[in-house]
């Protein structure tokens, strides 16, 4: 019995490192001058108007609009939701191109 405990813990033990091991190799690395970028897209809403990468949907009465109600930091944001009661959503999504 101590036989199989032990070759059951041995093979726990490898397939625990093997996940591991395969995780920690998974993460990318750069070569040469590449620099990874720190930011990949901004915005602070500060413009008074949503930029032509937006788009809004909504349902029922949904609510998508700038105001100065809930800024993140500076004097404005997004607010997303609803006003009345009842269902409704408010969306909003950003367009990238992501081909370089």
């Amino acid at each position: 019995m101590r036989i199989r405990l032990l070759v059951l813990s041995a093979l726990f033990a490898q397939i625990l490192l093997g996940f591991w091991g395969a995780a920690v190799n998974a993460s990318p690395v750069l070569s040469g001058s590449q620099q990874a970028a720190s930011i990949l897209f901004s915005d602070d809403f500060e413009a008074g108007a949503l930029g032509a990468s937006w788009s809004t949907g909504k349902t029922a009465s949904g609510v998508v609009e700038l105001n100065t109600v809930y800024p993140h930091s500076g004097a404005q944001g997004v607010f997303l939701g609803q006003k009345l009661v009842g269902n409704a959503s408010g969306s909003l999504v950003l367009a990238l191109n992501l081909s370089g």
